[in-house]
């Protein structure tokens, strides 16, 4: 039996510039980073190698004055008080149910996963 949601750790490695690349695109089509800049506590979740790509975003806002963090999906049980003032949820493959489920159960967040 095939488990879709399973992404072997060689194939994971070998796409992760192509797809940081796509994420790349379509978040500058999605959100502008002045939007995100002008936040004054964002969250960045995410899970495994994804939690491990919020670290980049989160420093360079940290650098810039930005009161950034960010946060294991496992960590945000449903009702989940709002963490800051925008939440951006990652996911390096773009399967991660649990990634989206979590965003669904934070409170207060300001449009729905898509």
């Amino acid at each position: 039996m095939s488990d879709d949601r399973f992404i072997p750790y060689a194939d994971a490695m070998a796409t992760q510039p192509e797809r940081l690349d796509a994420v790349v695109r379509h978040v500058r089509g999605q959100a502008p980073v002045t939007a995100l800049l002008s936040t004054r506590r964002p969250v960045f979740v995410g899970i495994g190698a994804s939690l491990a790509a919020a670290a980049a975003p989160v420093h360079a806002l940290r650098a810039r004055g930005v009161a950034a963090h960010r946060a294991d999906v496992g960590d945000l049980p449903p009702g989940t008080p709002a963490l800051g003032d925008a939440v951006v949820a990652i996911s390096q493959s773009g399967r991660s149910r649990e990634t989206v489920e979590a965003l669904s159960a934070v409170e207060g967040r300001c449009a729905p996963p898509s």
